[in-house]
């Protein structure tokens, strides 16, 4: 019996590269080589301003992004690297692009540092002092040390905050 090519399922493997969109392909390819040739001709006059510099490196970046997916196949059998080198573009510089490109896409992490410094609260109080505890009992051996300690905390505090007021 003699399977059909529509009765037969092909498993695509991760190396096997996928179908090529070529007028997809084509059409990304002609944006990329035009943003290029605007880009390189920008850095060569001072004509542009850094605001149009910038613009148009976002928007290579999101086609050279769109085409690196197209390209990019595991191990050794993509075509991203001959591409860029047919184009004469620095495979470092599209990188960096598609990548800004990417993080521009992806929202900022919720645990990034602020302007705003959070007011310390009890919990925060309670995790000092237990972080503190193990080194102070090891040095204040005697109810003379923890007064004399417990004093010296208590007279820094308040000279600080005088000298906070003034």
């Amino acid at each position: 019996m003699i399977n059909s090519a529509e009765n037969s399922s092909i498993a695509l493997s991760d190396s096997m590269p996928l179908p090529i969109d070529i007028e997809l392909e084509s059409k990304i390819d002609g944006e990329i080589a035009s943003l290029w040739s605007a880009h390189a001709a920008s850095m060569a006059t001072t004509q542009r301003t850094k605001l149009e510099l910038v613009e148009l490196r976002r928007q290579l970046g999101e086609r050279l992004s769109e085409m690196k997916r197209l390209l990019v196949c595991t191990g050794r059998g993509g075509r991203w690297a001959g591409y860029l080198r047919s184009h004469k573009l620095p495979r470092a510089t599209a990188d960096r692009y598609v990548d800004q490109h990417h993080a521009s896409m992806t929202p900022p992490a919720e645990n990034c540092l602020t302007d705003a410094i959070p007011e310390p609260t009890l919990a925060d109080v309670h995790r000092l002092v237990g972080k503190l505890l193990p080194t102070l009992r090891r040095i204040l051996t005697t109810e003379e040390l923890v007064a004399e300690f417990i004093h010296r905390v208590v007279q820094q505090l308040a000279d600080r905050n005088q000298h906070a007021c003034r």
